[in-house]
């Protein structure tokens, strides 16, 4: 049963998230649905984690946006000489979402191989 919830997050947290976006109205602040999607799914590689699998993987999530960071700020270095925290927050704040995507189904996919 547990395992069906987790699956169907997958499909219901952009939902949510998009729905949280145009009923509030908080395009105006330029804030998207992955805005809002990527914390959750933060907080749903936890919760899935902790119940289905002995070692934490969280770990390696972290691991995994600590080398994004650096990336994104060696290629702003290198490409205009400057950085802006700015331009950088937000654009590693909607890279994140896509790697905590496709760690999110990682997690799944292990989920469902091993437990």
């Amino acid at each position: 049963m547990y395992k069906l919830f987790s699956f169907s997050f997958i499909f219901l947290t952009p939902i949510f998230s998009y729905i949280l976006v145009n009923f509030f109205n908080l395009k105006r602040f330029g804030i998207l649905f992955t805005d809002l999607a990527f914390p959750l799914f933060a907080f749903e590689i936890a919760l899935v984690v902790s119940k289905f699998l002995d070692s934490s993987v969280f770990f390696y999530y972290l691991i995994c946006l600590s080398l994004l960071a650096l990336t994104l700020t060696a290629f702003f270095l290198k490409k205009n000489h400057s950085f802006s925290y700015r331009r950088f927050g937000k654009f590693f704040w909607r890279s994140g979402f896509i790697v905590t995507f496709i760690f999110y189904i990682i997690v799944l996919i292990l989920v469902f191989t091993l437990a």
